[in-house]
């Protein structure tokens, strides 16, 4: 039996990069070890979102390679029309996103820009009073865009931390 272990656990992304990774490493170190028979599965709830969401990491990732994780949220879905439900974000799917907000408004588009880069150089955590300020009429709300991508860049960080981590996503935003 694989039963999964919930915990609810938030992590700050102000600092740096080096703290926020060893942080989250050191969450999974308290994971209990599996075995043969039966696998340890973790689920850790790591933001809530005005809109009623869940964001979670997922332990182990797919591939499987000691720290990864997959970031989900419960009921979102980033799935284009007729496809099979998707729960888990790609950079695509906010790369997308972010590019759909530019095209509606630049001037609120820069707003969030703006939020993405303290967010990107943990100069911040998502300000909720910020994210109501900021409607788009297309797309995800904006605190769940900034939720996921300060997960998607604390991912990259633990992934490829010998490498540039956070940056190659960053680049991408910035084409924008």
């Amino acid at each position: 039996m694989n039963d999964i272990k919930i915990i609810n656990k938030y992590f700050t992304n102000i600092g740096n990069r080096k703290d926020i990774k060893n942080n989250v490493i050191k969450e999974f170190l308290n994971e209990e070890p599996g075995n043969e028979n039966n696998s340890s599965k973790y689920k850790y709830i790591v933001e809530n979102t005005l809109e009623g969401s869940n964001i979670y990491l997922q332990r182990p990732g797919r591939f499987n390679r000691g720290v990864d994780f997959v970031i989900y949220t419960d009921n979102i879905n980033f799935a284009d029309v007729n496809k099979r439900k998707r729960r888990n974000p790609k950079h695509n799917d906010i790369l997308n996103d972010l590019q759909k907000k530019k095209n509606e408004s630049e001037n609120k588009f820069f707003q969030v820009k703006s939020m993405i880069d303290d967010i990107y150089n943990c100069k911040s955590d998502v300000n909720l009073d910020d994210c109501k300020k900021l409607k788009f009429n297309t797309g995800f709300s904006v605190e769940l865009v900034l939720k996921i991508l300060k997960w998607m860049f604390i991912e990259q960080d633990i992934t490829y931390w010998n490498y540039s981590g956070r940056e190659k996503l960053k680049k991408e935003i910035d084409k924008i």
